[in-house]
């Protein structure tokens, strides 16, 4: 008798093809989910976004905390209200440090109680709310919403009720560096 080839004995007999086909269709079931296993602990593991590609702070602390801070701007509405801060508000230097404690400095208009101090800080998971020991605005509360974080330039707001008005504004609160 002559041998067959090697093609012809990898081939199941024709009573075995229904248990191939479902070895086979086992295979690649297995083959898929190993590989949607492995593909989804790559993605979960993968990211964080605290941290940028050489393991340092994320651009928005590290802007944040780039140097010290003191107001340039502010609006409710959309309106100038810098007119209506105080002097004593509007001369302080306000530091962010990378070990989220903070300095408020007043400078030479010093307020009545005095605003100067040691606080502590923090940012939200998605870095979009910076909340703080203590308020900055007169009047406002401890969080604000990052409107924008720049080298030069850190846009806060919060809505909060300054008076006379007799219904919560947003306060947009522009700061830049001295």
């Amino acid at each position: 008798m002559t041998q067959l080839p090697a093609f012809f004995t990898a081939v199941p007999a024709i009573s075995d093809l229904p248990c191939y086909i479902y070895q086979n269709y086992q295979m690649k079931l297995r083959t898929f989910l190993l590989n949607t296993v492995l593909v989804a602990a790559v993605s979960i593991t993968g990211c964080d976004k605290d941290k940028d590609d050489n393991g340092g702070d994320s651009e928005t602390k590290t802007n944040i905390t780039a140097a010290s801070w003191k107001i340039s701007a502010a609006t409710a509405m959309g309106t100038d209200i810098l007119g209506f801060v105080d002097a004593c508000y509007l001369d302080n230097r306000v530091t962010f440090r990378d070990d989220l404690t903070g300095n408020v400095d007043e400078q030479a208009d010093v307020c009545s109680p005095t605003t100067a101090g040691e606080f502590t800080w923090t940012l939200n998971t998605a870095e979009t709310e910076m909340t703080l020991s203590t308020s900055l605005v007169p009047g406002g509360n401890n969080t604000f919403k990052i409107v924008s974080a720049s080298s030069t330039t850190l846009v806060l707001s919060q809505v909060t009720t300054i008076p006379p008005a007799p219904v919560p504004l947003e306060i947009v609160v522009t700061l830049t560096h001295p």
